[in-house]
């Protein structure tokens, strides 16, 4: 009777070192391909930041970018704007535009997202880093100090905004339009940007970093950056529409 019961006991151990060494086993293997899969999102999007800048600054007519789902999902997120404000002028006369991201999320909630021109990845602990800066410039060139902002604005091109699953999708940007605004000289400029409460800290750092001065979140659930007073000889703001739509 003894020996049964040793049996049994020995067998149970057996068996739930087994179940505990495939339930961890699987968890490190799911984390292993969503890392994996992280890491080909963030080479697509890289790739795809080269294209849309090649619009940007080539005047490309399109470009298109090939991008492997593996359960996640790409969309263009909501709607968020960007703004300059230059003192001594109409506000009328000042560009203000709208925009959607491109949004590529993943189960777990983590996020990888093009935005003005910037690659920032968010995770659902809250972190966000910006993986690629901007075109923003703010520099001295020779006796000048010069800001230029290109508005690098991602709109709906056609219905399928919004696919998922585990096929490849063909992201497919074309150049809409390209605004050149006046240059304003001897002023100072307010920069704000909306975006989600999560990337605006990415933002944050970002232009403080560029601009060389304190800026704040404001707005919803502290969601825009705003950037106050910033010096300039010599202002020039951009804005490139592109129609973006997946195939």
């Amino acid at each position: 009777m003894s020996e049964t019961v040793s049996f049994i006991l020995v067998f149970a151990l057996i068996t739930g070192m087994v179940g505990v060494v495939y339930v961890s086993g699987f968890s490190g293997l799911q984390d292993a391909r969503d890392a994996e899969r992280f890491t080909n999102a963030e080479r697509a999007f890289d790739v795809m930041a080269d294209n849309l800048a090649d619009i940007h600054h080539e005047d490309a007519p399109s470009r298109a970018t090939e991008l492997k789902l593996a359960e996640a999902q790409l969309l263009l997120g909501q709607s968020h704007s960007v703004g300059v404000n230059i003192a001594g002028r109409d506000a009328t006369d000042d560009p203000e535009k709208s925009h959607q991201p491109i949004v590529f999320r993943t189960g777990s909630g983590s996020e990888l997202v093009y935005e003005n021109g910037a690659v920032i990845r968010t995770d659902p602990g809250g972190g966000a880093v910006m993986l690629r800066e901007p075109d923003l410039v703010y520099r001295v060139v020779g006796d000048e100090r010069v800001l230029l902002v290109p508005m690098i604005l991602t709109n709906p091109g056609g219905d399928r905004t919004n696919v998922g699953g585990s096929m490849t999708v063909l992201v497919r940007v074309e150049h809409a339009s390209t605004e050149r605004f006046l240059e304003a000289t001897d002023t100072t400029a307010t920069l704000s940007l909306d975006t989600t409460p999560e990337r605006a800290p990415a933002w944050e750092r970002y232009l403080e970093d560029e601009l060389g001065r304190e800026c704040e979140l404001t707005g919803a659930a502290a969601s825009t950056v705003t950037c106050s007073d910033i010096p300039a000889d010599r202002i020039q703001v951009t804005a490139t529409y592109l129609s973006v739509e997946f195939d």
